[in-house]
């Protein structure tokens, strides 16, 4: 708990602070149903996103956009400083498949050519994680290099991947103590993926369209390297978790899941209803 408000405070405050272009924050909270398919019930729960950002653009065109989504669509150059605070929490935490927080802040130098390639990112990142109880936690920081284009299979749709290596400083993480029999964690190096589709129903297929907006597929992998024999035993050295997930009418979503984020020791499949709210 102790690393929450440092991160958070240091992520808003450079963002606010450097003169240059503004993005206007993302401020998403959104009431959900989680079930999981082992039994063990349904739990109330509510998602969030807390996002923004600053530019130093190197172009002629402004990319003083709405969204980082608007600004992909121009044709620019420059450094950016950005943050991101997301996570799940329900009001059963031993019901909480996605038992995941992060605080993450990127400095980054991005590349915009949508017409073209697309828009390339690379830069380094710090990140705090922890579960919902804040009885496991750890920060993260390293280097990572993202890539994301428009227009792949459509006109509108969205493909991006993001791949980033860190080192892990798991200053409390019960299940990696309880395998290794210390309450003396060492700092251990990670690989991180995650791939994001984006395909707009409602745009491309009329007759769904009425309702179901769009279809998104996410994918998130997280490998330890060179983990002990140990921990790879207790299957605690890889996590993933992929999820399907239609976009309704009236900002209601539906979504599908399998698998483990960091800090959980099994996998789960579970279902998602809830209802997006923009607090914009």
């Amino acid at each position: 708990m102790k690393y929450v408000a440092p991160v958070i405070a240091f992520a808003v405050a450079a963002s606010m602070a450097l003169p240059c272009a503004a993005s206007a924050p993302v401020e998403n909270i959104s009431p959900i149903l989680l079930d999981t398919q082992d039994g063990e019930g349904t739990t109330l729960g509510l998602e969030f996103e807390f996002s923004g950002g600053r530019h130093f653009t190197k172009s002629n065109e402004d990319p003083n956009a709405a969204t980082f989504e608007d600004i992909d669509k121009l044709r620019y150059s420059g450094l950016a400083a950005t943050y991101k605070v997301s996570g799940t929490v329900a009001a059963d935490e031993d019901r909480n498949p996605k038992d995941f927080i992060n605080a993450l802040i990127d400095l980054q130098y991005k590349s915009s050519n949508p017409d073209a390639l697309g828009t390339i990112t690379g830069g380094a990142f710090l990140k705090f994680e922890s579960d919902q109880s804040f009885e496991d936690q750890q920060l993260v920081y390293g280097i990572g290099v993202t890539y994301g284009k428009l227009a792949i299979f459509g006109d509108l749709d969205f493909f991006g991947i993001d791949l980033r290596r860190g080192q892990v400083d798991p200053k409390e993480d019960e299940s990696r103590q309880a395998v290794l029999g210390t309450t003396s964690l060492e700092k251990y190096y990670r690989n991180e993926l995650e791939i994001l589709y984006m395909f707009p129903i409602k745009e491309s297929i009329p007759v769904i369209g009425k309702m179901v907006e769009s279809f998104e597929f996410n994918y998130r992998y997280y490998q330890e390297s060179g983990a002990p024999d140990v921990i790879e035993s207790a299957k605690l050295d890889r996590f993933f978790l992929r999820t399907f997930r239609l976009n309704l009418e009236h900002d209601l979503f539906l979504a599908y899941s399998n698998g483990k984020l960091p800090f959980d020791v099994k996998e789960d499949d579970f279902f998602t209803l809830g209802f997006s709210y923009n607090l914009e």
